[in-house]
């Protein structure tokens, strides 16, 4: 297939499907991963051993109507239909259709099956409830320059004190591996899903000991006098009210 054998507005919708696409699997990095061709588009799980796809190919203008369709072929059909669906759907519904795909996947990771995946739950809400925000544009809008600085540095010191943690190699690679994609995804993330990615990886470091989380605490503070001390932020203003709950 080539573009000029498309007609020009059902080029211009997928093209404008993929940008999409791409920025979905932005916001879900550790959940899912996407590998694209020219008129191609594949998503599959991270977590759920590669069981789960949703595929999106063969842009067209539908039968004779003009309508711009892609050809879908996604597996779980439903939340309680593991079978592979596959047909297709005009070029507007793909995104919804999309998004029940992935609240499928994060439906399986929440089943909690072990009493520490449990407990994580519990102090990732806890985080979350605090520290969300409450705005009208939490959903919508990211952090400003000023936050994403202060959260930049302060992964960094989440990233430094875990790295020398007296824990398990696989335990401490997971979370830092979370905090650099966080750092790297954060400007294409609003308020809210920056907060609960965030959550998330506190929530895995209490997971971890007091031990651990009183260097972790310990090197947040370190690092805030530094750049204080650098004129990079304003310590009054910028230190997160949410280290407090470290020790909660």
């Amino acid at each position: 297939m080539n573009r000029w054998d498309l007609p020009l507005n059902v080029l211009q919708d997928f093209a404008h499907l993929k940008r999409e696409c791409y920025d979905k699997a932005q916001t879900y990095p550790e959940l899912i991963s996407l590998t694209t061709e020219e008129f191609s588009l594949r998503f599959e799980d991270k977590t759920l051993g590669k069981k789960f796809f949703f595929n999106i190919a063969q842009p067209s203008g539908g039968s004779g109507s003009g309508t711009p369709v892609v050809n879908l072929n996604f597996r779980p059909h439903t939340h309680n239909n593991l079978s592979t669906h596959s047909g297709l759907m005009e070029m507007g519904s793909v995104m919804g259709s999309l998004t029940r795909w992935i609240d499928l996947l994060i439906a399986y990771n929440q089943v909690n099956l072990n009493p520490e995946e449990r407990f994580l739950a519990v102090y990732e809400n806890e985080y979350y409830e605090e520290f969300r925000s409450l705005e009208e544009d939490g959903e919508a809008v990211p952090l400003d320059d000023r936050q994403q600085r202060m959260l930049g540095y302060l992964l960094d010191a989440v990233e430094t004190a875990v790295a020398e943690a007296d824990v398990p190699a696989e335990r401490k690679q997971e979370i830092i591996a979370e905090a650099r994609a966080l750092s790297n995804t954060a400007p294409k993330l609003s308020k809210n899903q920056v907060v609960r990615r965030l959550s998330r990886i506190i929530a895995k470091v209490k997971t971890l000991g007091w031990d651990v989380v009183k260097e972790v605490t310990k090197e947040v503070k370190t690092t805030l006098i530094k750049m204080a001390a650098k004129k990079a932020i304003d310590l009054a203003q910028d230190l997160p009210r949410w280290l407090s709950h470290f020790h909660h």
